[in-house]
């Protein structure tokens, strides 16, 4: 899929949408198949984060996110390892390297069973502004179930990477969108955008996968070269490895500084 048009959409059609809205909508990009089997590996690492969640004193706040849903030979493996949208990736970034800077899951639970705070507030998906062409984090939103109004589709805020604060309330509330689209649509935004997730009013749950990708410099939400088991880590292409920045470390002992195969941080990690 690298380096293909999806919905026929030009790099230069892209461009003005990143630039003019901050954001836009890819329909119908992951097969439905591979959707039904990335929501069961998600329940999987929900269950296994669930515990260390708990144990954290964090029950409540993170209930229902399930953090770096990563590290097995699974759909989710299989969904990267495709790069749907590496061709617009690689154009938002300048043509130069990214890097996976973390991958999460939000389960938009029905209303009756509770939410993840955090998703169903206004925010913004990366702390710091820099400035208006400064293209430090994108972010991919991939549906994996139908987003509707009904079941909480992700509300959100184009034009809001022009302003540094985030705005007052009722700004947005009168300009919010609610992206709904079919399972494998993905949301495409800046990491400046502000949006929330709607309120689940259905008896279903929503479930959406999200995967945040920066420049290589950016430092990852986890250290996945060092996260990953080894086999796993052994058996990545090297596109994989990219990826999960293999070619963007930080040494951790002289030893590794002086490392004979040369720095661990690459000279063409811009």
């Amino acid at each position: 899929m690298a380096n293909e048009l999806v919905n026929g959409l030009t790099l230069s059609e892209f461009s003005c949408a990143m630039e003019v809205n901050g954001g836009l909508l890819f329909e119908q990009v992951v097969p439905e198949l591979m959707c039904e089997r990335m929501k069961d590996d998600i329940f999987f690492y929900y269950e296994k984060n669930r515990e260390l969640q708990i144990a954290a004193g964090l029950g409540e706040v993170a209930q229902w996110a399930a953090h770096h849903t990563c590290g097995r030979k699974d759909s989710i493996h299989d969904f990267l390892k495709a790069d749907y949208l590496h061709y617009y990736l690689t154009e938002y970034f300048g043509g130069k390297p990214y890097i996976l800077n973390a991958i999460n899951a939000s389960i938009n639970a029905p209303i009756q069973n509770g939410i993840y705070e955090h998703a169903h507030k206004w925010h913004r998906d990366i702390r710091s502004y820099v400035s208006l062409g400064e293209r430090q984090m994108v972010i991919a939103l991939i549906m994996l179930d139908d987003f509707t109004i009904e079941n909480g589709a992700t509300q959100v805020v184009f034009g809001t990477h022009r302003t540094r604060h985030i705005p007052p309330e009722d700004f947005l509330l009168s300009n919010a969108k609610s992206v709904s689209g079919k399972r494998g649509s993905i949301i495409f935004y800046d990491g400046d955008i502000v949006h929330r997730a709607g309120i689940n009013l259905t008896e279903h749950f929503r479930v959406g996968l999200t995967c945040l990708f920066t420049k290589p410099y950016y430092k990852q939400q986890l250290d996945y070269p060092r996260f990953l088991d080894k086999e796993y880590a052994d058996s990545l292409s090297t596109r994989m490895r990219q990826l999960f920045g293999f070619n963007a470390r930080v040494p951790v002992s002289m030893e590794e500084w002086y490392h004979p195969s040369g720095r661990f941080y690459k000279a063409d990690q811009e």
